[in-house]
């Protein structure tokens, strides 16, 4: 299964059935589809005939045969960095209570954002 990741704003998916770095033009169909059926702001994702570009929206989602991961900007380009700020983000708003035991143990050059809210959920709900 292809996983991408982009930043907000900064860059783009490509859309090609030539190029195996792309989204597929079945993938970003199904994405349109998701959009549509999830009520996205369609305004924020920008789905045209060769890029999908995603303009301050930041999250996770999960296709068929795909998932994008989009992570906000920051000075850093560096997927893990990123990730760090969202989760702080999320946190610091009180949609995410993360425990300073539970960020050591997060491996953010090896997990992707699902994961790493998977690996949160589990560790708070672990009986």
């Amino acid at each position: 299964m292809k996983h991408f990741v982009v930043t907000e704003c900064y860059a783009s998916i490509l859309i090609s059935d030539h190029e195996s770095s792309a989204l597929s033009t079945l993938q970003a169909d199904e994405l349109s589809s998701y959009i549509s059926m999830n009520r996205l702001d369609q305004d924020l994702i920008r789905v045209s005939r060769k890029s999908v570009t995603f303009i301050n929206y930041v999250g996770f989602i999960q296709l068929s045969s795909c998932s994008i991961e989009i992570l906000p900007k920051v000075s850093s380009n560096e997927p893990s960095q990123s990730r760090r700020v969202l989760l702080r983000m999320l946190e610091r708003t009180g949609y995410l209570d993360i425990h300073e035991s539970q960020v050591g143990q997060i491996d953010y050059e090896k997990m992707n954002l699902f994961e790493i809210l998977a690996f949160l959920f589990t560790e708070k709900h672990a009986c």
